[in-house]
């Protein structure tokens, strides 16, 4: 599982670091990004800084 963040990073990396995500992805699923996911993370954070 990887996420469509990570995706995003990649597309600025080294060839070869983006030939290994390629091949990561024949038996990975994108999780997307959803308001849960961003409502998740920023409990976390508010959570840490405290």
């Amino acid at each position: 599982m990887t996420s469509a963040v990570v995706a995003k990073e990649i597309e600025t990396a080294p060839d070869e670091v983006k030939y290994f995500f390629q091949e990561q992805l024949l038996s990975a699923e994108i999780a997307k990004i959803t308001q849960e996911s961003l409502s998740l993370r920023q409990a976390y954070l508010d959570a840490i800084a405290k």
